[in-house]
């Protein structure tokens, strides 16, 4: 070992020893505790042989800890440090945090005092949103240059929205005509921002933000009317010159709902004002209402529309809709037909009409008994007006007898072929029924059926056969129940 004097010193090393992967031989342990060392060790970089385990004969190989360390670390070993823990306790004497490892200032505590900006600007403000949020020079010129008052508008949108149909708006259903604030079609601005009309199908721009106009919307305020978030609310837009339709919009918020207090019998909560219920009188819900177990009805002096319950008061007056007197055993209906049920009396009853004042007019209905049903009656200056029914021509006329007093074929331009055919009704006894035919100038032939008939007499009227060109005929019948038949008893003919 030629480089030994330079590799040992009072037999100890002063620098490593490289064997070149050759073995150390015979080498003398006895001054070590543990016996039968291993020839090769190769532990992991940075880790130390500690705890000598004669079973298994290994070393227990770890990366050293600083409690395994005593004194202090040198300033070389301080600076190999890369991760620490969690530091509890100390005072930072290094050099300052590099601005990427730095904390952004919404990730640090709010501050707990005033703080200085030792006469340094604050850059790159945004505009202001809500009340409490600082403004850009910007935003202090722009207001002090005047702000343009616009009519104000029912809602605002508190997102994007689709621009038609009548839809709920931060709370509200809109409703055809309400001027709406488009504020959020994008992020902040968005050529779709403005004041718009709601419809039922597309939104228009209101007139003071019509598309392609300019200067329309410089500098605008409105304030809003109604909405969750919005109510009361004054938006401002800030942009100059800016193209409706084409140009960003952004709207940003200028003042914030006024400061309301509750009145007696309300409560208010944030911007919520709601009505206070009272024990059995009053109860608050989806609305307010009388209690249901309330006892004071008799204070109550207007009611709505009762739809259900019976009537258990006293009689009501003729001033109010009522009779006046007790009703009780009769039906009256006021407001449809006329009722009447009159009790069994000993002696006669009646029923009398009085018009008190103004034209004695009473209008009759159109259809029902308006006379007495067991009694003859006699029309004074009154007649029947009969029942007409006609047809130009046809093979098989339709004659309904329950509704026809007097049939007439005006202008007849082909042969009846039965007049039975389509002749319906359930006549009664002796009822009349008057036929008129006329032909349209060519004599036409009739085929009467088996509903109708002539007398045998000699001197009894027969159903003619065929028309007299461009004459009328007329033939009167009666029913006769016997023979199921209607039987001519009068004609005239050449008319």
């Amino acid at each position: 070992m030629t480089d030994a004097p330079f590799l040992l010193n009072d037999a100890k090393m002063q620098s490593d020893l490289d064997c070149n992967f050759f073995r150390l031989l015979n080498l003398d342990t006895s001054n070590l505790p543990p016996t039968g060392i291993p020839p090769t060790i190769h532990p992991n970089g940075s880790f130390w042989l500690h705890d000598w385990d004669a079973t298994t004969q290994q070393w227990t190989a770890t990366q050293p800890k600083f409690t395994d360390i005593n004194g202090f670390l040198t300033f070389e070993q301080q600076q190999a440090i890369f991760y620490l823990g969690t530091i509890q306790t100390g005072t930072w004497h290094g050099l300052p945090i590099e601005p990427a490892y730095a904390p952004s200032l919404d990730a640090i505590l709010p501050p707990g005092a005033n703080v200085s900006m030792a006469n340094n600007r604050i850059t790159q403000l945004a505009m202001p949103v809500n009340a409490s949020d600082a403004v850009p020079m910007q935003f202090v010129d722009f207001i002090a240059e005047g702000l343009q008052p616009h009519q104000a508008c029912r809602v605002a949108t508190v997102s994007a929205v689709v621009l038609s149909g009548l839809q709920i708006i931060d709370g509200v259903k809109i409703v055809d005509g309400d001027r709406i604030l488009v504020k959020y079609q994008a992020l902040v601005e968005s050529p779709q921002n403005g004041i718009w009309i709601a419809h039922t199908g597309a939104w228009t721009r209101a007139s003071d933000n019509a598309n392609g106009s300019t200067g329309t919307l410089d500098r605008a305020y409105v304030i809003i009317l109604e909405g969750d978030t919005n109510s009361f609310k004054g938006w401002f837009q800030f942009e100059v010159g800016v193209v409706i339709g084409s140009g960003n919009i952004g709207w940003f918020l200028f003042s914030s709902a006024l400061n309301f207090s509750a009145g007696a019998g309300l409560d208010l909560t944030g911007n919520v004002l709601s009505a206070v219920g009272t024990a059995h009188r009053i109860t608050v819900g989806s609305s307010i209402d009388i209690a249901s177990d309330y006892q004071g009805q008799g204070t109550i002096v207007e009611v709505g529309t009762i739809t259900l319950g019976n009537w258990h008061g006293t009689i009501i007056i003729p001033d109010f809709g009522g009779t006046g007197v007790d009703n009780n055993g009769n039906t009256i209906s006021v407001a449809g037909d006329l009722s009447l049920t009159i009790p069994p009396l000993s002696g006669p009853s009646s029923l009398e009409l009085q018009i008190l004042s103004g034209a004695t007019v009473v209008a009759l209905p159109q259809s029902g008994t308006l006379s007495t049903l067991a009694n003859a009656e006699t029309l004074s200056n009154k007649y029947v007006q009969p029942r007409m029914h006609s047809v130009a021509t046809g093979a098989f006329p339709a004659i309904n007898t329950d509704i026809t007093d007097i049939f007439l074929i005006t202008a007849l331009n082909l042969a009846i072929s039965s007049m039975t055919f389509n002749l319906t009704g359930s006549p009664d006894e002796g009822q009349q029924l008057l036929i008129q035919i006329h032909d349209n100038g060519t004599q036409q032939s009739i085929l009467w059926g088996s509903k109708f008939t002539n007398g045998s007499g000699t001197n009894d009227p027969v159903l003619p056969v065929v028309t007299i060109a461009g004459k009328w005929t007329f033939m009167e019948f009666h029913y006769n129940k016997a023979l199921g038949q209607w039987v001519l008893t009068n004609m005239v003919a050449q008319i």
